[in-house]
């Protein structure tokens, strides 16, 4: 193995900071997101006076790395009453009067006081005009060399620095496209320029996303103020500048955007609640109403509904306090959790008293019953519809045999038929099997029209499966396990209807509760509405998307981090299984992303794949997704 070079890969090392630094900044907010603006230190501040005015946040830490600091200290001011350079102080000058009239050129066309076109387009010609001077300076290379760069450093930003500067400008064409000839005359190359014209909307990209990760530190080190506060500035901006109507923009990527924007806002909100108590309603609720507004992914807009609806509860709990109960810094669950809890709770008391249901259930004895058969290698093995179950143990417990009664006696359930597992080679998981028999079961029951009553199936496990079980039978039964009436509910000759759907949820319960890969969802505005009511419909008729699959993400003993953090992950998995797919550039999917109420200890995402301009198909997901 060769000598590692530690002078090459330091070396290595600062060069990629300080082109991520650049690359961060460039854009609309390369000035708004200067580390010494935000801190209103000077440029020439030495590290002790750094610390001694530090209270926290993101700006401080740029500040006191060197790679970082150079580049901020680029685009700030320079004339400081206790600059030490030996630079003549007209090089400063002449260097923050370029920095100035950038940033008002910025500003003009960002935030334009009814200027005409014609002083915009002067505003940009003076600060390329600027900048390129400031460029040809040596006096400017010198002073950055004075404040710590080496030639190393230095040719990094003679090549990278020019087009950091265009950018601005680049973004800014999304919305007044005139401004492209005044990209052009800017100090960089030319062939650069117009690359970065083809992409305009990347600064904006890369500047929201660099904000967005800088949230959590600043939560933690300034408070929920100063954090909203920084997600105004330097993120709403511009992610109102990528909504304009007729911008050239990458939807999918300005949605995801939009999701983790609203995702921080919650954090915020939150935050704020936990600390601040009854002062914080008013604007914790306005700040949740932003949320809503920018959420674009389903589930954390009910996340943020939720808490939103249960901002004055929260806050009347904090009122009634007492004076020396310590504070929770901990964001109160919202209310749709406490639900989860709540039920959990009804379920202990369940258990407790599920004894006498039980007991009353399986009174029966095998003299009293027959056996038939729920899972098989044929379609005749399989008990017939409308065949009555006589107890539900049996059932619940996936035997292959359940004991029968006649319908005129007492009895838990009735078999609505079979389901033949087709799609598999080899076996694929107790998971996928189950979907795909629960999924099928429920389609039978919503065929006989007794949707006020539950269905279940079944299913091979491997070893039946590898002994060539491939029909598992389908149950209905009432959602309390109580008796069904003393007669048949199932006709076994009703012709299925053709204009069927299922309403169910996606997301919320156990994995194998979930309705399969390749189950095709029929209604956009309803998934996006509530996914504890999804509309599924047969393949064969017009849908909107269809469910790509279901990657876990934490395992039963992890605990789930912040929600940006589990919505990221979910957005990878997905993207990856999307990938894997192979499905082409006319498609593309959607992430829900686990949260505390998932039930069924792993928690995963839901993968869903729709045509990228949301079109309706018939059966192209299904074959797609599978």
């Amino acid at each position: 193995m060769p000598d590692i070079d530690d002078a090459a890969c330091g070396a290595a090392m600062v060069a990629a900071i300080l082109t991520a630094t650049l690359r961060e900044l460039a854009g609309p907010a390369l000035y708004q997101r200067n580390a010494f603006r935000i801190t209103k230190l000077p440029t020439d501040a030495d590290r002790r006076r750094v610390r001694r005015h530090r209270h926290g946040g993101p700006a401080f830490d740029v500040i006191l790395d060197p790679s970082r600091r150079i580049v901020h200290e680029l685009f700030w001011l320079w004339d400081t009453p206790t600059a030490d350079c030996p630079c003549p102080a007209t090089l400063h000058q002449r260097h923050d009067a370029a920095v100035r009239a950038h940033h008002e050129a910025i500003d003009g066309e960002a935030h334009g006081q009814g200027e005409s076109a014609d002083e915009l387009d002067a505003r940009w010609s003076e600060a390329a005009r600027a900048w390129r001077a400031q460029l040809d300076d040596p006096g400017f290379w010198e002073h950055v060399r004075h404040r710590g760069a080496d030639d190393a450093t230095i040719d990094l930003l003679r090549a990278e620095l020019p087009a950091a500067l265009v950018q601005p400008v680049v973004a800014l064409t999304l919305h007044r496209p005139g401004l492209r000839r005044a990209a052009l005359a800017w100090p960089a190359p030319r062939q650069t320029i117009l690359d970065l014209l083809r992409t305009p909307a990347e600064p904006l990209y890369t500047a929201i996303e660099a904000t967005l990760r800088d949230v959590p530190a600043s939560l933690d080190a300034e408070g929920p103020a100063a954090a909203m506060s920084m997600l105004r500035q330097d993120a709403l901006r511009l992610v109102r500048q990528l909504d304009v109507p007729g911008a050239e923009t990458d939807g999918v990527r300005v949605s995801r955007l939009r999701n983790d924007l609203a995702l921080a806002i919650n954090d915020c909100a939150l935050r704020l609640i936990a600390e601040e108590g009854a002062a914080a309603e008013k604007p914790a609720r306005r700040w949740l109403s932003t949320a809503q507004r920018y959420a674009s992914d389903p589930q954390t807009l009910a996340l943020v509904t939720a808490n939103f609806d249960d901002a004055n509860e929260i806050v009347d709990r904090r009122r009634i306090r007492p004076l020396d109960e310590p504070r929770d810094r901990r964001p109160p669950l919202p209310r749709s959790w406490r639900r989860v809890r709540a039920v959990a709770l009804l379920v202990l008391a369940a258990v407790a008293t599920g004894w006498v249901v039980w007991g009353f259930h399986y009174r029966y004895t095998d003299d009293d019953t027959d056996p038939v058969t729920v899972i098989a290698g044929a379609a005749d093995q399989i008990a017939p519809a409308g065949t009555c179950i006589a107890t539900g143990r049996a059932w619940y417990d996936n035997r292959a045999t359940v004991p029968s009664v006649d319908c005129g006696e007492q009895h838990w359930g009735e078999i609505l038929g079979s389901v033949h597992l087709t799609r598999w080679s080899s076996y694929p998981g107790d998971d996928a099997v189950q979907q795909e028999v629960n999924f099928e079961c429920l389609w039978m029951l919503a065929d006989q029209g007794l949707v006020d009553h539950f269905a279940d199936g079944v299913w091979p496990g491997e070893d039946r499966w590898n002994s060539g079980a491939r029909y598992a039978g389908c149950a209905l039964h009432r959602f309390d396990d109580s008796w069904l009436p003393r007669h048949r509910l199932v006709d076994p000759h009703r012709r299925p209807a053709t204009d069927t759907a299922l309403s169910l949820s996606l997301g919320l319960s156990a994995l194998p509760k979930n309705p399969p890969v390749g189950a095709c969802i029929s209604d956009r505005a309803q998934y996006f509405a509530d996914l504890s009511r999804v509309r599924f419909t047969r393949c064969a008729r017009s849908h909107w998307g269809a469910i790509l699959g279901y990657p876990i993400l934490y395992g039963p003993s992890e605990r789930l981090p912040k929600p940006a953090t589990v919505s990221a992950a979910a957005r990878e998995a997905c993207g990856t299984l999307f990938e894997q797919r192979g499905l082409g550039p006319e498609y593309t999917y959607n992430a829900v992303y686990p949260t505390p109420g998932q039930r069924g200890g792993r928690k995963y995402a839901v993968c869903v794949v729709s045509r990228a301009d949301n079109e309706n198909v018939v059966g192209a997901f299904d074959r797609a997704a599978r």
